[in-house]
């Protein structure tokens, strides 16, 4: 479910922060992009279950509001939570 990734990935760049591997910042963007994954797809979406569209229907969301530069920052750190749950199955 989105809602364990999202927990997973935070304690972990928690720790990451707790140990300096990251700053503040870095961990307040990743939760901030956390919640926006949770609100997006919701809790209680299967992650496997989701689609290209979804996260389509996501990018036009983040381009509403956000210039080029800042939307592909975004984008990046959407793929990085997404990249860590692959990498740990």
């Amino acid at each position: 479910m989105v809602r364990d990734l999202v927990n997973r990935f935070l304690s972990t760049t928690k720790h990451q922060k707790d140990n300096t591997e990251i700053t503040n910042h870095t961990f307040d963007e990743f939760h901030r992009v956390c919640s926006r994954n949770a609100n997006a797809f919701g809790f209680i979406r299967v992650v496997n279950d989701l689609k290209n569209n979804d996260f389509e229907l996501l990018r036009a969301d983040i381009a509403k509001t956000w210039n080029l530069v800042l939307l592909g920052n975004e984008i990046q750190r959407v793929k990085i939570v997404f990249t860590t749950h692959i990498d740990a199955n």
